[in-house]
């Protein structure tokens, strides 16, 4: 059991590490998309790219699996419910509560994070895990 809990609590750190490589940079690419795009569109955009760059470093650096094309095609099932519900709720920042466009997505990092680890490493480490 020890060891079980040493692992996923090794596992989330190197997760939030991710998190925040992935936060920046989703928040760069949305920025400099804001410059000449909508903002929904911009944020569309940059979550499809930056969840793409958050397969391969939660592969490689969260989960130490191997990349595989299953995987890759299963990952965005982790963020399609969150790209829908975050999608929202920045909408309802931006248009309901007034609350800056450029703002808005950072709001959400405490309530995402938790849920996208446990979600992620369910479809990346699956296998490994029940090997542990």
């Amino acid at each position: 059991m020890k060891k079980f809990v040493k692992k996923f609590n090794n596992q989330f750190m190197r997760f939030v590490i991710v998190g925040g490589i992935n936060t920046f940079n989703f928040y760069v690419l949305y920025y400099l998309l804001l410059l000449n795009i909508n903002y929904k569109i911009s944020y569309i955009v940059a979550y499809i790219l930056s969840m793409i760059g958050s397969y391969f470093l939660n592969t490689y650096f969260v989960y130490k699996q191997a990349p595989s094309w299953a995987k890759f095609f299963q990952f965005p099932l982790v963020y399609i419910v969150q790209l829908i519900l975050n999608f929202v709720f920045v909408y309802v920042c931006v248009e309901w509560l007034f609350i800056s466009k450029e703002w808005a997505p950072i709001i959400l990092i405490p309530i995402s994070v938790p849920i996208t680890f446990f979600i992620s490493r369910y479809i990346i480490a699956r296998n490994a895990n029940a090997k542990a």
